[in-house]
């Protein structure tokens, strides 16, 4: 069997085998030894330089496939997150020309040592402006109900206000206004900076539809707010950048605030982190590499023990049926390959047990002593029955014993009880697992008459 059978066509193995011969050149690679066995166990036959430069060529595909995602996922970072410059001198922030739209901005502004991401809101550059009456009665209920937000009261307005925009199934136009806009925008926003005791307002809304009109008036008490020394520094850089933005309006750049209060205002353009979190998941899944192909290593080698078993009591069944039939031990042996590499033919299904057999003959037509050959098979194999069976021929070809037949009949009535032992624990295994499907289906029974007990109430 060809160990390069095994491993998946790829683009990348050619290169990688090329890589390895390089780095094996200059550092001498090589596997460990306990590695090595395990590998030797699920790939029969093949030569250890040989497992170790297709071993290391795999890991060098995975490390390679990953660098290629890091590659192509980097740019698309780039581009997500804009690559355009923000800030000019540290200090500017270049505005939309005329007739263009506001723009946001994300930038980190440190002040006094404390640092926050600000969002900061661009105006462009300038130079120097709703149902008939059964439906008005409905859009006064319904702004009756929702403009107070989740304020509790009109007498204690703590939170910003709910200005509706318009009427579920209504074409009213409704239009907002106060007596202040400093403290209540059109929106509803709530603006306490600076207010030092409560506040009585009034704020009004339009009800309109065409030419008809109804004005609804409001009385509303503002709570001040509660502020830090930090808090009032931050709400003074926003007067205080607001005010820069009324003197720029006709300039090319906004110029952010350097003083606030006697602290200094140091800016810096919020960086990316999408392409730092690329290069992390991508080192962790080239390190994570050595450790899958273990996994995987583990779990093959799992999954040939469990065969070895499962094939085991046919095979000493075969065996004692041709012995029976007069052959010897190598006779028996080559007749039992023999059929396996037909039926492999037919449909290329390989079996673990077989192939070691394979390996043994080929090694006896290789000049090895008989002997010598089923001892190692049985090593290599590694399982007590296996071992057990190996011994079995080896002393009958050292000491001649005559009635091998019958302590093989033995073996194959210990190999059946333990097969019957065997199908008993899976059958048990599988009742296990059902076992949360039909809680699940028990469930959903008592769901359903529940439902129509309380349906026929």
């Amino acid at each position: 069997m060809k160990f390069k059978d095994i491993i998946k066509n790829n683009p990348f193995y050619g290169v990688s085998e090329i890589i390895y011969d390089y780095l094996n050149t200059k550092f001498r690679l090589s596997i460990n030894k306990d590695r090595l066995e395990k590998l030797k166990k699920i790939y029969v036959g093949i030569d250890s330089k040989e497992i170790e430069r297709e071993y290391f060529s795999k890991i060098i595909t995975s490390v390679t496939l990953i660098l290629i995602c890091i590659l192509l996922l980097i740019p698309i970072c780039i581009v997500s997150s804009g690559g355009k410059k923000i800030l000019y001198n540290d200090y500017f922030i270049e505005k939309e020309d005329v007739g263009g739209s506001e723009k946001s901005v994300n930038i980190r502004t440190k002040i006094d040592g404390e640092e926050k991401d600000v969002t900061v809101d661009i105006p462009a550059k300038e130079y120097s402006d709703k149902e008939l009456k059964k439906k008005i009665d409905e859009a006064q209920r319904y702004i009756d109900k929702n403009y107070l937000g989740e304020n509790e009261s009109a007498d204690k307005i703590t939170k910003n206000l709910n200005f509706v925009k318009s009427i579920p199934n209504s074409a009213i136009e409704i239009i907002w206004n106060g007596d202040s806009e400093e403290y209540i925008d059109d929106n509803g926003k709530l603006n306490r900076d600076g207010l030092k005791s409560e506040k009585q307002l009034e704020i009004g809304v339009t009800l309109k539809y065409k030419d008809y009109k109804k004005e609804l008036f409001y009385q509303l008490t503002v709570i001040p707010p509660q502020k830090s020394q930090q808090d009032l520094i931050w709400d003074k850089w926003k007067e205080m950048l607001g005010i820069a933005k009324d003197n720029t309006s006709d300039q090319k750049y906004l110029m952010l605030p350097k003083e606030v209060m006697g602290h200094s205002v140091h800016y810096s353009e919020k960086r990316d982190k999408s392409i730092a979190c690329v290069l992390l998941c991508g080192v962790l899944c080239i390190i994570s590499v050595p450790f899958v192909m273990d996994s995987q290593m583990k779990s093959s080698i799992e999954k040939r023990d469990k065969e070895l078993r499962k094939e085991y009591p046919e095979l000493i069944e075969k065996f004692i049926l041709l012995i029976g039939a007069g052959l010897g031990v190598r006779g028996a042996w080559n007749r039992m390959t023999d059929e396996y590499l037909d039926r492999l033919d037919k449909d290329n299904k390989k079996s673990y047990a077989y192939e070691e057999m394979l390996v043994t003959r080929h090694n006896i037509e290789n000049g090895m002593s008989e002997i010598k050959a089923y001892e190692l098979f049985g090593r290599r194999i590694g399982l007590l029955p296996y071992m057990k069976f190996s011994t079995l021929i080896t002393q009958n070809l050292r000491k001649g014993t005559s009635d091998m037949l019958r302590i093989l009949e033995y073996e194959a009535v210990d190999v059946m009880n333990e097969k019957k032992e065997n199908a008993r624990i899976l059958g048990e295994e599988a009742s296990t697992k059902l076992l949360f499907p039909m809680m699940i289906m028990m469930v959903e029974v008592f769901a359903i008459i529940i439902y129509a007990a309380f349906q026929s109430m």
